[in-house]
């Protein structure tokens, strides 16, 4: 068998690395090997990328013989300075016929480095990424460093994050990236987050971007509240108004009666304080008119607070409003008779049956007529 010739490694519209070698009349299968910094590597024939040990040999069948023939490869390095040769077999031999001369090297230039991305928050555990890939890539990939640790996690397909012992960046698909952006989801709203983007032009990736800004979902959580506003006291009920801010969709209301320890929370299936866990998240609207609230205890001293929450988490206390339920009022509860009750009328009325003893007229001195 005669010695093929050399392949050619060429690009293609500068993003595919392409293969192409002239078949031998009457082979039906190829084999290519690749070599880089001393390395010889394979040419898996089932998935076209470079593998150290021998893989599938590139079937030829169906294939037009003395054409080109054309392979695309998907995963060779960048900055990496490439040759490759070739080798065929007939359809009923298991030895590989001569090997040829190796191709002209071809080195292969990284993707283009994009620039930094930035970052919006969304809610308590989402965030945006804004980003532009350079014109010669439609593939990126995404990492995400955690309190300025050094270490990173690769964003995944479904836009969550690979562990931390996870390091490979897997590509996104061109359909998500059309927009620009990527919404991160299933964070955590204490840690500090920055990320960075690797573009793929679909040969090589790219150097790592430069770090977007840090951001911390739990900064965009609302500050506290004004102290909220208590009036109608009665002995064991009082009536509280809130404010919230424009972008705080709920509040939760608590007391503590003042010197002992825990607090008490609004229950709105009964409208009166407990200490149970209850979903106690009165709506905003509900603070202009207020929340007629009982359960109180008479003739003692309260702090009442507020918190608001919106769709970054909860605020601080508010500042404690200090406040005192009145005292009970008296009442008879039945305990005395109907006698000891009507006891002070008697002592002040007049008897009328003839058994009080007699009143004796003081006595009178009489005027004689005219002067005598």
């Amino acid at each position: 068998m005669a010695q093929p010739p050399a392949p050619t490694l060429r690009l293609e519209d500068g993003k595919s690395l392409v293969l192409e070698f002239d078949a031998l009349p009457k082979m039906s299968h190829a084999a290519v090997h690749f070599f880089a910094a001393g390395t010889k590597w394979f040419l898996d024939g089932e998935s076209f990328k470079l593998v150290l040990q021998p893989g599938e040999a590139i079937p030829l069948k169906g294939r037009a013989k003395h054409r080109p023939q054309t392979l695309a490869i998907t995963n060779l390095d960048p900055d990496v300075s490439y040759t490759a040769t070739v080798c065929f077999r007939g359809p009923n031999s298991f030895s590989w016929g001569p090997e040829s001369p190796r191709s002209a090297p071809l080195t292969l230039e990284r993707a283009a480095r994009p620039g930094a991305p930035m970052l919006e928050p969304v809610s308590n555990s989402q965030i945006l990424v804004r980003f532009a890939l350079p014109p010669d890539s439609d593939w990126a990939a995404f990492k995400f460093e955690e309190n300025a640790a050094g270490s990173t996690r690769a964003v995944k397909a479904d836009l969550t994050l690979w562990p931390a012992s996870k390091t490979s960046s897997p590509l996104l698909s061109k359909e998500s990236l059309k927009t620009g952006t990527i919404v991160v989801k299933g964070l955590d709203s204490s840690v500090s987050y920055r990320a960075c983007l690797l573009s793929h032009n679909g040969i090589t990736y790219s150097a790592d971007s430069p770090f977007s800004k840090s951001l911390r979902l739990s900064d965009y959580a609302p500050a506290a509240p004004c102290q909220p506003l208590i009036d109608r006291i009665s002995e064991d009920s009082v009536r509280v108004k809130f404010s919230l801010f424009s972008d705080c969709t709920h509040a939760t209301i608590r007391f503590s009666k003042v010197g002992t320890a825990g607090d008490f929370i609004y229950d709105p299936k009964t409208g009166k304080i407990t200490t149970n866990k209850v979903d106690s998240r009165p709506q905003r609207a509900r603070g202009k008119d207020g929340l007629i609230i009982g359960g109180f205890s008479s003739d003692t001293t309260y702090l009442a607070y507020c918190k608001q929450i919106n769709k970054f988490g909860w605020s601080p206390k508010s500042e404690a409003l200090r406040f005192k339920t009145l005292p009970a009022t008296v009442e008879y509860t039945g305990t005395t008779t109907q006698e000891q009750r009507d006891a002070p009328k008697r002592k002040n009325a007049v008897d009328l049956t003839g058994d009080a003893p007699a009143v004796t007229p003081s006595p009178t001195t009489k005027k004689p007529k005219n002067g005598q």
